[in-house]
């Protein structure tokens, strides 16, 4: 059984060119992208979680990780620094700063 987090990140690739364009590439040449691997239908930047750009699931990931109640209320900079432990995706930074 897959957990509800994994379902959702897989639905954020669908639509989703760049992921297409790297899960395409992987696919018939692993190393053609430094620093990606995809297996078992995942993909992953530097062992981080890549999460695609349809759906909502940034921005639930984002106000997630900014509004943890182990660690309070988070600004920017602590949320971006959580958010980029176990995932990925183009441009996180500037979204966390939105």
């Amino acid at each position: 059984m897959k957990p509800a987090w994994l379902s959702e990140v897989l639905e954020s690739y669908k639509g989703d060119d760049n992921v297409t364009k790297l899960t395409g590439g992987l696919s018939t040449t692993p190393d053609s992208f430094p620093n990606y691997s995809f297996t078992r239908g995942l993909l992953r930047y530097k062992g981080r979680v890549y999460v695609g750009s349809s759906g909502n699931l940034r921005q639930k990931l984002i106000t997630c990780f900014h509004d943890s109640h182990i660690e309070g209320h988070s600004g920017n900079l602590g949320t971006y620094q959580r958010l980029k432990g176990p995932f990925f995706w183009p441009g996180m930074k500037r979204e966390v700063e939105k």
